[in-house]
């Protein structure tokens, strides 16, 4: 990297974060009805006889302070006692977490419910993750209330939490005091680059799910600025971030780290890697990124623009399209079609013999949640093949001619027997196999009418050369242009 470039960048960063940065307005606004929300939370619980131990505001636009523009959304954390909620304590670390989320279902739906109306918030809802929380919109903010327990940090890192989001104040707090103002930009930034890659988050173009928040803060206050992380970013696979001092061999000894492509370890937990939902695929697209921007630093690769559209389809594409119906959470059907397209893929490159069938079958799903639509792309290099393989069968284990009497194990003798025309080639018995599918089309509704993936999917274009909608033409931009360029080989 020449002292030329980073110069260079140094002269963008302020420009961008001009950006990026949330206004003034926006941050009075948060606090203001963070504090609105406070007291009605507090008169409420208080009437219900339930004690708290803190009010909150978690996530990037609390403690953190490393929201973008534009993208402020709410995440209030009410702090219950623990002898409030375990009356019995932990109890040898036995929770029944079935009663847990009832309890916690039930205060949403009542005085939590009850705080959040009277405080003037609107389309209050009971919403479900792990973890029973309030869902809510105030003024133009989504507004997220979530009941937790306050553990003391010790006992956190010695027992777990108790519920899943009992993390997520210490989250706040370790990174309130881990970044300084200067850091807290470069957290922009980095989330800022990789929304412009369109792989941040559970929406991301390539891969299953993109990079996160707390990932990225986790990264800047570990190598210290945006410069210093994309620095080192291509060597992350096999440079850990662990607040623990470990080496990636002993990581990678822990059964729950040990198929993770990325180690970004949490502060409050020392087995739990805070990336483990990064997909590779949005990792090696993110790093392509960074290393043109190494080469030309621009302020254009923190523009977020929309994923160009392929107008002429090339012949070894076809795209199948979706509408979701129904009110099923996006990121379960993100989950039903990547689960169903792995499948595919793996069946579409094998026979069930194992020889080739279509080469190198790969596959990307793009989505957009707001309007329900889903693409899913397929591409293999061989999207016609022919009409019967060269199957191996068992090796031969002397001279014996084909058809002769041969009395070889078993195994050799039931292959003779179905299959008279087997030929010998390279010390093994050899078939021409016909084959099921020789057309790539074929075999795509095949699977689609052998294996439905979820009646909340209707399908609107069956595999097919010319996608119907904007969604299906950018899903052939995203496999062709930011996925298979960076598969291993």
């Amino acid at each position: 990297m020449s002292k030329n470039n980073q110069d260079l960048f140094y002269a963008i960063r302020e420009q961008v974060l001009q950006d990026i940065r949330p206004t003034p307005d926006e941050i009075d606004g948060i606090q203001s009805i963070a504090a609105t929300l406070q007291e009605s939370i507090e008169k409420y619980a208080s009437a219900a006889g339930v004690p708290i131990n803190f009010f909150e505001i978690e996530g990037s636009t609390g403690l953190k302070q490393t929201q973008l523009r534009n993208a402020s959304d709410i995440d209030a954390f009410v702090g219950l006692p623990l002898e409030y909620v375990l009356p019995g304590g932990r109890q040898d670390r036995k929770i029944n977490h079935k009663e847990l989320r009832q309890m916690f279902a039930q205060m949403v739906s009542t005085w939590l419910t009850a705080a959040a109306e009277d405080a003037g918030a609107t389309n209050v809802d009971l919403s479900y993750s792990e973890h029973p929380y309030l869902t809510a919109k105030m003024g133009h903010y989504d507004v997220d209330v979530v009941l937790c327990v306050d553990l003391p940090e010790e006992e956190l890192l010695q027992y777990g939490p108790v519920t899943a989001v009992d993390r997520s104040p210490w989250h706040s707090r370790y990174l309130a005091s881990a970044l300084n103002d200067d850091q807290r930009d470069d957290v922009r930034l980095l989330k800022q680059f990789c929304k412009a890659c369109h792989a941040y988050g559970d929406t991301s173009a390539p891969g299953q799910a993109g990079f996160i928040g707390y990932a990225s803060e986790l990264l800047v206050a570990h190598f210290g600025s945006f410069w210093d992380v994309i620095e080192v970013f291509s060597d992350l696979p096999q440079t850990p971030v662990d607040p623990f001092g470990r080496e990636i061999t002993q990581l990678r000894k822990n059964s729950r780290l040990q198929g993770d492509f990325l180690l970004v370890i949490d502060p409050t937990d020392r087995n739990r890697n805070v990336a483990a939902s990064i997909s590779p695929r949005a990792f090696r697209w993110v790093n392509a990124r960074i290393q043109e921007f190494f080469a030309a630093p621009s302020a254009d690769f923190f523009q977020i623009h929309p994923v160009p559209e392929v107008v002429d389809t090339p012949s070894e594409y076809r795209v199948i399209e979706f509408q979701a119906t129904g009110r099923r959470h996006y990121t379960i059907l993100r989950d039903k079609l990547y689960s169903w397209a792995n499948s595919t893929q793996k069946l579409a490159a094998q026979e069930l013999t194992h020889e080739p069938r279509f080469e190198g079958a790969n596959f990307e799903l793009f989505f957009k949640p707001d309007v329900g639509e889903y693409a899913l792309a397929f591409w293999t290099s061989t999207p016609e093949i022919s009409a019967e393989y060269l199957r191996q069968g068992p090796a031969v284990l002397d001279d014996a001619a084909v058809g002769n009497q041969f009395k070889g194990p078993p195994n050799v003798q039931k292959f003779l027997n179905k299959h008279p025309d087997a030929f010998i080639k390279e010390g093994f018995y050899w078939i021409n196999q016909a084959r099921d599918f020789t057309d790539f089309t074929t075999f795509l509704v095949h699977q689609l009418d052998e294996r439905p993936i979820d009646d909340a999917l209707q399908v609107i274009n069956l595999p097919h050369l010319t996608p119907t909608t904007v969604t299906g033409r950018q899903s052939i931009y995203v496999l062709r242009e930011m996925v298979l360029p960076y598969e291993p080989s």
